[in-house]
């Protein structure tokens, strides 16, 4: 123990200045590193009982997870961004022919962003017309509600950081902002490029596109909202009638409530059109705004609460999203799910591999053992 001089040395603590509790604590076992310490020697057998325990438990566990995965039932997954009605479908589309030019390349590679609003959602598949085709879906047996009807996309990086980290969450929440410059600030630091390139918007920019026309601060802006996945979907059944379907439930609860909301009235820099708040409290915008992990993913898209029987469906699709020019690909399937999620297998199969693995282990060093202790 030191002691603090007022010339600022330190000098070790005398007897006689020590506490009884500290002169104490300094003879204890525990200051003299004399306490019992447990140092354990594992012998082959409980080394060879250790794996098989643990072995047992993994596969058990993973047997049980593959039994409750096995009760949830799973559509195949259909594909239609390659069928042939599905490609001239989505050129009619006014998200295609407003967002690519003729050579097919998106106009936001020139700096105009895509516009998550190019499509009439919320319409009856009757009135889609033209945009929309059909894909056949078959159900090999009968499906329990709750039914989930996904959509899937692969190669779309989600998880890449600036995507990520592309979007204003203050603006999405309706809040305003003391000054005009404050919001533009914000928007320019978390939007970046797509953030004053809109040709539709509550507050213009200062910036003209290069036919001149006047463009806005985009709300929502940023990466994740511009490019809003708009295809819609309907099913008909074998009978061709419509099943009724729901997005009441697909979003999570909580971003319902904090995080989207529609800008107040007396909101003066953060404002939106009537079409821009409908977008944002949309709950299919909510379940895109949460970002996927991998470049292959699933997102909810409408719940079925009646039975389905086996048999041939038809899913009619509003085809208004591009995917071919970055090599993506768009699918539809129906799932139900367990106490444990959706029909995934690989957590089952990876219990019952590592507990395989284990017992595999518990034998070698059972074996080797044996034979030394012979040679011996």
């Amino acid at each position: 123990m030191t002691s603090v001089h007022p010339g600022g040395e330190t000098a070790p603590m005398k007897e006689a200045e020590m506490t009884p509790e500290f002169a104490k604590f300094k003879q204890s076992a525990y200051k003299q590193q004399e306490t019992s310490a447990f140092r354990p020697a594992a012998s082959v057998g409980c080394v060879v009982c250790s794996f098989l325990l643990i072995g047992v438990v993994f596969v058990a566990v993973g047997a049980a997870v593959l039994a409750l995965s096995g009760d949830a039932l799973e559509s195949p997954v259909v594909r239609y961004d390659d069928v042939g009605a599905c490609g001239a479908a989505l050129r009619l589309s006014p998200c295609y022919t407003e967002q690519f030019d003729a050579n097919g390349d998106p106009k936001a590679l020139n700096g105009v962003s895509l516009d998550p609003l190019c499509a009439e959602r919320g319409r009856p598949h009757a009135a889609w017309g033209d945009t929309a085709c059909r894909v056949t879906l078959t159900l090999a047996q009968r499906m329990e509600p709750p039914i989930f009807m996904h959509y899937q996309l692969t190669n779309f990086h989600q998880n890449h950081r600036s995507y990520i980290s592309s979007r204003l969450d203050a603006q999405l929440r309706g809040d305003d902002y003391d000054t005009q410059q404050a919001y533009t600030d914000a928007i320019e630091a978390k939007c970046g490029a797509a953030a004053d390139t809109c040709t539709k918007g509550s507050l213009a920019s200062d910036k003209v596109d290069a036919n001149g026309t006047q463009l806005y601060w985009c709300n929502p802006c940023g990466l994740i909202a511009r490019s809003f996945f708009t295809d819609e979907f309907a099913l008909l059944d074998p009978d061709n009638a419509t099943v009724a379907m729901s997005n009441a439930s697909i979003a999570w609860k909580s971003d319902i409530d904090k995080k989207y909301a529609p800008t107040p009235a007396e909101n003066v820099h953060n404002v939106r059109l009537p079409e821009e708040d409908e977008l944002v409290t949309d709950p299919d915008f909510v379940v895109w705004m949460r970002t996927a992990a991998m470049d292959k993913f699933r997102k909810l898209y409408r719940v079925i609460e009646t039975p389905l029987e086996a048999g041939e469906y038809t899913v009619v699709v509003n085809n208004n999203y591009d995917v071919t020019y970055f090599g993506g690909e768009k699918a539809v399937l129906l799932s139900q799910t367990t106490i444990l999620g959706g029909p995934n297998t690989r957590l089952g199969y990876g219990y019952v591999i590592v507990g395989a693995v284990c017992v595999l282990v518990a034998i070698v060093v059972k074996i080797t053992e044996s034979t030394r202790a012979k040679l011996e």
